[in-house]
């Protein structure tokens, strides 16, 4: 199961089971939901026709109905913890925690509320390390999840899920007889829970195959699981596989427009956060279609982008680093849309666009220095496409595919500037060692003989630590990371 463990199984499982009025058999539980609404209006229905789009993976109509309810019937405690838990599957952790707490007052609502709680402090306290690029667990969050965990068990003795999510704090602390005995019960009341459902083992086919590089068969499995199992929350994992399928297929295989806009949409439509937006503007680039959507694209992704960061800004621990993620992710977006607009030939926004991003990646992004290294030779400006590719090959970063690109044209900028073929080994070599030497030295004299900036810091207890404090002693400072 990728990138799910036993916390989304569970939380599947829930979305099912707390829908609220279940459909007949053979009945579309949105259709039915939809008829309710219209016939009777409420929150109530309100909340069930929104559950019954999500489930549906219908996002855009699941916020849509929550936003119109909520606007309607402010407060409701259903509505908002439906809303919770539609923020909670978006990664939007700091509108679910919001819209969950409020709703867990009510005591009609206090139990299911807790237990989305305790998912979203569950991630944050055991699983955020690594789970996007400068996220950390936060520790103080985990006697949250056990809180929440026992309170929504406490509110439903006989709700599996609770139980469920106490046997994960009990698992990811080693305790892992405590974790068995838990999830037994767990699995006494449940017993769909002992067993990873079909939409998972047919997910994990397709991503095995993606695994494997069998792009055909990530396409044809792909495209079955979509027609079996239309409310998976595997359908993200399975819709990202087959975007990166048709990438990587793009010069080697056909795909109709109509098809790889059907992928897109979809992808979009399920969870709209950055990553669905640069895989999407990737996916056109590298098929060259639709290059002007595109742009709406990039300016869709960079929004997405900012709240997904916003939404998660404690998982940084430092407020650096999230000014850094806002602008690496900001940098992404301009240099797609600078991409896009050197393919329909568009030089000057490509300028623009290409050198936004430039500024904001401080020059350290590998793409977008072999995008402005080819756009420079396009505008005849050698001695600028020589640095830019000077640059990639200077990144430790480039993957050595790029590194054999970046060096190739580099050789054919150096000759066009009539430097002889012969020497370019030995020049490319003194060269990359002088830029290092210039860099390596740049570094160490940045700071040395300055003041110490200000650093108000928590160490490793939660004490605070101001180094103004210590002006006047030695201080030894060491810095560490995790990542």
């Amino acid at each position: 199961m990728p990138r799910t463990a036993l916390w989304l199984a569970a939380g599947l499982v829930a979305a099912t089971c707390l829908v609220g009025a279940q459909a007949p058999p053979g009945r579309d539980p949105v259709a039915v939901a939809q008829q309710a609404h219209r016939r009777a209006p409420s929150a109530a229905t309100a909340r069930t026709l929104a559950l019954a789009y999500d489930a549906s993976n219908d996002t855009p109509r699941a916020l849509a109905t929550l936003a119109e309810g909520l606007k309607r019937w402010p407060n409701d405690a259903g509505l908002l913890a439906a809303q919770g838990r539609v923020d909670w599957r978006l990664w939007r952790t700091a509108s679910a925690e919001r819209a969950l707490k409020a709703a867990a007052a009510a005591p009609a609502f206090a139990a299911e509320a807790q237990y989305w709680l305790g998912r979203v402090y569950f991630f944050k306290g055991y699983q955020a390390e690594g789970f996007f690029p400068g996220w950390h667990e936060e520790v103080a969050y985990r006697p949250m999840a056990l809180a929440a965990f026992t309170a929504a068990r406490d509110a439903r003795p006989d709700w599996a899920l609770p139980i469920a999510g106490l046997a994960d704090i009990a698992k990811a602390e080693g305790r892992d007889a405590e974790a068995a005995t838990l999830m037994a019960k767990a699995t006494a009341l449940d017993p769909s829970l002992a067993s990873p459902a079909a939409d998972a083992r047919d997910a994990q086919a397709v991503l095995d195959a993606a695994k494997a590089g069998q792009h055909v068969v990530v396409l044809e499995r792909g495209d079955a699981f979509a027609r079996l199992h239309r409310g998976s929350r595997q359908l993200v994992d399975v819709d990202d596989a087959m975007i990166a399928s048709l990438t990587a297929t793009a010069a080697t295989t056909t795909a109709t427009p109509a098809r790889v806009r059907a992928v897109i949409d979809a992808r979009l439509s399920l969870r709209p956060d950055p990553m669905s937006h640069a895989a999407a503007a990737n996916l056109l680039l590298a098929r060259q279609i639709d290059l002007a959507r595109v742009d709406a694209i990039a300016t869709a992704g960079r929004a997405a982008g900012e709240q997904f960061i916003r939404e998660n800004e404690s998982s940084y621990k430092l407020d650096g680093k999230v000014q850094g993620s806002l602008d690496r992710n900001a940098a992404l977006f301009a240099d797609l849309a600078g991409w896009a607009a050197y393919l329909r030939k568009d030089t000057t926004l490509a300028e623009r666009r290409l050198a936004e991003a430039e500024r904001l990646s401080r020059g350290v992004d590998v793409t977008n220095q072999m995008h402005l290294g080819q756009l420079s030779r396009d505008l005849k400006q050698l001695e600028t496409a020589r640095d830019h590719y000077l640059n990639v090959l200077g990144l430790a970063a480039a993957p050595p595919p790029v590194r054999q690109r970046a060096q190739a044209e580099l050789s054919e900028v150096q000759v066009a500037l009539g430097e002889r073929p012969e020497a370019f080994d030995r020049w490319l070599a003194e060269t990359l060692d002088r830029r290092r030497d210039e860099r390596r030295q740049a570094s160490l004299g940045s700071l040395a003989g300055k003041a110490a900036p200000a650093l108000k810091l928590t160490d490793l207890q939660g004490h605070p630590v101001d180094l103004e404090a210590e002006r006047g002693n030695v201080v030894l400072l060491n810095f560490f990371s995790a990542w």
